[in-house]
C-alpha cells in the first residue's frame, strides 16, 4: 500500500472493544445495542485484536488464541472504504466503511446475511476498537 496518512493510521494492531448491532424488518429499527467484545462472536469465535499491514494482510486473533489471516485493499480512499476477503476473491458487499475517533478505529457494515441474524432484512454493525499500543512521545 502507499505510504500515506490513511493507510498509515490503519495498519496498527487493534483491539476489540465493542460492537453495535442496529437490525432492521420490514424497513422498521426493532435492534439497536452495544454488546461488549466478551459477550460477542463473530461465527462462533470471538475476537480479540486484529492487525493490518502495508503489505494489504490482516491478522486476526481470536479468543481462543487461534489466528486467522485474510487481505484487505482500499476500495475508495476518499470515502475510507476497504474491500476485505478470506478466500482471494474480492467482492462488492465485502466492504467497511472506516472512521477514527482519537485512538479508536469503527469499522462500519452493512449486510442482509451476518450469521445467525437471518431473521432480519438488514443489518448494520459497527464494531468499536482501540489501539493496542498508544505512542508516547519522549
Amino acid at each position: 500500500m502507499d505510504d500515506n496518512e490513511l493507510t498509515n493510521s490503519l495498519c496498527r494492531t487493534w483491539v476489540f472493544e465493542k460492537i453495535r448491532v442496529v437490525a432492521y424488518l420490514d424497513d422498521k429499527k426493532i435492534l439497536d445495542e452495544y454488546v461488549d467484545n466478551g459477550d460477542f462472536d463473530y461465527f462462533g469465535v470471538e475476537v480479540s485484536e486484529v492487525l493490518f499491514s502495508k503489505s494489504g494482510t490482516y491478522m486476526v486473533r481470536y479468543g481462543d488464541e487461534t489466528l486467522g489471516i485474510a487481505s484487505w485493499k482500499w476500495k475508495d480512499m476518499d470515502d475510507k472504504v476497504l474491500y476485505y476477503t478470506w478466500d482471494g476473491n474480492w467482492y462488492d458487499d465485502a466492504i467497511v466503511q472506516i472512521s477514527f475517533e482519537g485512538n479508536s478505529l469503527v469499522f462500519y457494515e452493512e449486510s442482509e446475511d451476518f450469521g445467525d441474524m437471518e431473521d432480519f432484512d438488514r443489518v448494520e454493525m459497527y464494531t468499536y476498537l482501540k489501539e493496542k499500543y498508544l505512542k508516547f512521545l519522549i
